[in-house]
């Protein structure tokens, strides 16, 4: 019953820490949008504040595909791969420019000649800065093994010694030392776990 118990806490945990919300405001070249409507289409944000050119598009439109972030901003689609630390961008021209950040050094990639008409690379890494987590399911996965498997240890440290090395003897049984120990362990694994948990969940 207590196994039980402590699996549905865990799965509780796991779709909690795993829940995304779309953010209610965006900034993207030097403007902030608030949300106005999120359905199948994608989220549409309007200006909340800063300034537009005569004849611009006052609204935002930003849809996920596959591991792709589709920005359609002022009447032009903008393609995302990657994440604020490590990403490219489609231009509107089909010009592919790539950006990366790593140990306080910015590189960019690609003709930014041919940009000079779009919104520059900063700025697609200031909008990833402001989305939500973003999911990874490798690091889910290990995490929830990992809780199970730490939570098993905890309720029945008998289990892990049989599936570890009783199923070898005939009769045999663990010292209370060890199973201790293997209590122990269980409260390791779900902390690593949990840990993974909102990793898999966190921005990268």
């Amino acid at each position: 019953m207590k196994v039980k118990i402590i699996m549905v806490l865990g799965i509780i945990l796991i779709l909690t820490s795993c829940s995304y919300s779309s953010p209610d405001m965006v900034r993207f070249n030097g403007n902030e949008y608030k949300l106005k409507s999120d359905d199948s289409n994608g989220r549409l944000y309007s200006l909340e504040f800063g300034s537009i050119s005569a004849g611009e598009s006052y609204d935002l439109i930003i849809r996920e595909k596959d591991d792709r972030i589709i920005i359609i901003y002022n009447y032009k689609e903008y393609i995302i791969n990657g994440d604020k630390n490590n990403f490219s961008v489609i231009y509107p021209n089909k010009v592919e420019i790539s950006s990366e950040f790593k140990q306080g050094v910015i590189t960019v990639s690609g003709d930014v000649t041919k940009i000079l008409d779009y919104p520059p690379i900063n700025e697609f890494r200031f909008f990833l800065s402001s989305q939500g987590g973003r999911f990874d399911g490798s690091q889910l996965l290990f995490g929830i093994v990992l809780f199970i498997l730490g939570v098993i240890s905890i309720v029945s440290p008998e289990t892990t010694w049989f599936l570890n090395r009783g199923w070898m003897f005939k009769k045999a049984e663990p010292s209370e030392l060890y199973l201790t120990l293997v209590k122990i362990g269980g409260v390791i694994g779900c902390i690593a776990g949990i840990i993974f948990l909102f990793l898999s969940c966190s921005s990268s």
